[in-house]
C-alpha cells in the first residue's frame, strides 16, 4: 500500500505521525500539570490556613507562658492585677484563635488536641494567679505580724526593765556576801532576804 505513495508522500505522513504523538504528549502533559496544579490548589487552601493558625497559637501560648514569670515576681496586688488582666487578654486572643481553627479545619483530628489543653493553660493561669494573691496576703500579714511583734518586745522590754535592774543590783549584792569570808552566816542569810 505504501508502494504507491511516493517518498515525498511517505514523509508527509511521517511527519503528521510524529507530530500527533507530541500532539498527545502535550495534551497528557497539560492534563497532568492540571491535575498537580489543582493538588496543590486544594493543599493551599485547605492545609496551609490550618498550619499558620496552628503556628500563631504556638506563637500565642508562647507569649502567655513567657509572660506567667513576670507574675510570680510581682511585688504589689496592682502589679499582679496588671498582670494578670494582660494575660486574661492574651488567653482570649488565644481561644478565639483556636475558634476560628477549629471552624476553619477540614480534619478536625488535627486540632482536637488544642482545645483541652488551651483549657488547661486557662485553669493553670488562674490558679498562679489565685496562688500570687495568697502569697501577698500572706507577705502583707507576715508584716504586719512581724510589725506587732517588734512592738509587743519592745513594750515587755520597757516594762521589764527596771524589775531586771533591781534583780541585777540584788543578785550583785548577793555575789558580793557569798565571796566575803568577813560575813557570818546569819549575816549572809539576812542579805538573801
Amino acid at each position: 500500500m505504501f508502494e504507491r505513495f511516493g517518498v515525498r508522500w511517505r514523509l508527509l505522513i511521517a511527519f503528521f505521525g510524529i507530530s500527533g504523538f507530541a500532539v498527545l504528549a502535550a495534551v497528557a502533559a497539560v492534563y497532568s500539570f492540571l491535575s498537580v496544579g489543582s493538588v496543590l490548589d486544594r493543599i493551599t487552601q485547605q492545609r496551609v490556613p490550618s498550619a499558620l493558625g496552628s503556628l500563631e497559637i504556638s506563637r500565642q501560648a508562647e507569649r502567655i507562658v513567657a509572660a506567667a514569670p513576670a507574675l510570680l515576681a510581682v511585688a504589689t496586688n496592682t502589679e499582679r492585677e496588671e498582670i494578670s488582666s494582660s494575660m486574661t487578654a492574651e488567653l482570649q486572643i488565644l481561644e478565639k484563635l483556636v475558634a476560628e481553627l477549629q471552624r476553619d479545619e477540614i480534619d478536625a483530628s488535627a486540632s482536637e488536641g488544642i482545645e483541652p489543653a488551651v483549657r488547661r493553660l486557662g485553669e493553670n493561669l488562674k490558679a498562679l494567679d489565685s496562688l500570687v494573691a495568697d502569697r501577698l496576703v500572706a507577705g502583707d500579714r507576715k508584716t504586719t505580724v512581724l510589725s506587732e511583734l517588734s512592738r509587743s518586745s519592745t513594750a515587755v522590754q520597757r516594762a521589764l526593765s527596771p524589775g531586771i535592774m533591781v534583780m541585777d543590783a540584788k543578785f550583785s549584792r548577793l555575789r558580793k556576801a557569798v565571796k566575803n569570808p568577813e560575813l557570818t552566816a546569819i549575816e549572809r542569810i539576812a542579805v538573801m532576804n
